[in-house]
């Protein structure tokens, strides 16, 4: 009995260990929030939340997944939780034939991702401006930009291109938050998912109306 009572013990506890490690190990992206003093003043009536995506026989698709009314105060954008394979598409190279650059690899090619967009609009449903989460660089060497990125499965992507862009990114399945620093490894360039000892902010950016 003393037996079968330590071997339950034991089941529980592996129980326990995997499934404290399975939430360690995903993504804890679920929803992003807004000050008001990012919103006041700025002539916005409405914040969508796009999700991008490229696809060889398309080129950028993209699609909306929440719209928020502004009313005063912050706001809070939720993020879905699974997103439909239609949203998705091939990770995004940054040059021409979008093509693995040489030197970098990527662990799953086939994978599927997106990249969200929070924009914002006046009364008349014209885009005036986009929300972005970057830190107030102290020096330009201290210089990082994000994106909320979404894939279909766990994958990475590491090396160093011919032109020294350097790729350092685990990606979890689900929401994903992936940093890029064009001045890091003397201005050629980093991706990471590591989050940077630096502080991030949302910042708001003004662009012309469509």
């Amino acid at each position: 009995m003393k037996k079968r009572f330590f071997y339950l013990l034991v089941v529980i506890g592996m129980t326990i260990f995997f499934v404290a490690c399975e939430k360690t190990d995903k993504p804890e992206i679920e929803s992003i929030e807004i000050g008001s003093s990012q919103i006041e003043g700025k002539g916005i009536a409405t914040i969508k939340i796009t999700i991008e995506a490229f696809k060889p026989s398309e080129g950028i698709s993209s699609n909306e997944l929440a719209s928020v009314e502004y009313k005063g105060g912050g706001l809070q954008l939720n993020f879905p939780a699974i997103l439909p394979n239609e949203f998705l598409g091939e990770y995004f190279w940054y040059n021409s034939a979008n093509t693995i650059p040489q030197g970098v690899t990527i662990s799953d090619p086939q994978v599927r991702v997106g990249n969200i967009w929070v924009v914002a609009h006046n009364d008349e449903g014209n885009r005036i401006g986009s929300f972005k989460f970057s830190n107030f660089a102290v020096s330009l060497y201290d210089m990082w930009y994000t994106d909320y990125i979404y894939a279909d499965r766990d994958f990475t992507i590491t090396g160093t291109s011919i032109h020294g862009l350097v790729f350092d990114c685990s990606f979890k399945k689900g929401w994903n938050i992936r940093y890029y620093s064009p001045t890091k490894n003397n201005y050629h360039g980093q991706f990471t998912t590591q989050k940077p000892l630096v502080k991030f902010e949302w910042r708001y950016e003004v662009f012309g109306i469509d």
